[in-house]
């Protein structure tokens, strides 16, 4: 079973009552030497030694529901989107299927596979004083968003970003130099040295 299997089959019992059944049950599967699981996280098939193969079926059964709708995903974000963007976007029968709540565990799973990443554009905590730079000096449009982004889509990625900007705070070397830097934090190094190659190439 999935842990949430579990938790329903187990409330079913009159005599069943705990406050917190969630990590209740995640701490008792821990603590049990006869039960282990299989599967990537968010997908978990709990099960007891010796029916690997039982749970091996099991898992197969779920997560053959699942790459469906993360192709499409990963398919729609040949350009930057945010969460909301990218449930607008896919099919509304499959997200109606596997439940719109649901889809950041889709996005989770493309992120473990190292095929997609986050870029919060937030402007990082600095040390020893204050922050000159506030989000919105420095990203603009893009302040305070979250956008999904392939690894193999650096040309979009670096457009976004360019695009959005605010271009008359940065007609300053010390205002550019934050943005630079905020930059190499939030984005791969080798999506950042494009966009750093193009953001040194503009004039504001």
């Amino acid at each position: 079973m999935t842990l949430k299997e579990l938790r329903r089959e187990l409330s079913k019992g009159q005599n069943f009552e705990c406050s917190n059944p969630s990590s209740r049950i995640s701490i008792a599967i821990k603590q049990a030497n006869n039960i282990d699981s299989i599967g990537p996280r968010g997908s978990y098939v709990y099960f007891l030694k010796g029916q690997e193969k039982l749970a091996q079926t099991r898992l197969d059964g779920i997560l053959s529901k699942i790459p469906e709708l993360e192709e499409e995903i990963f398919c729609r974000l040949r350009q930057p989107m945010t969460r909301a963007q990218i449930e607008k976007s896919v099919s509304h029968d499959k997200l109606t299927r596997y439940r719109k709540g649901r889809i950041h565990i889709y996005l989770r799973e493309l992120q473990l596979a190292k095929l997609i990443y986050k870029a919060r554009f937030v402007v990082g905590s600095g040390r020893g004083h204050a922050r000159k730079y506030k989000s919105f000096h420095l990203f603009g449009k893009l302040a305070n968003k979250t956008f999904y982004c392939r690894f193999d889509c650096q040309n979009e990625v670096a457009e976004l970003v360019l695009k959005n900007i605010p271009h008359e705070e940065l007609d300053n070397a010390g205002a550019r130099m934050a943005l630079v830097r905020q930059l190499k934090r939030i984005f791969p190094e080798d999506v950042f040295r494009l966009i750093d190659r193009e953001l040194w190439a503009v004039e504001f």
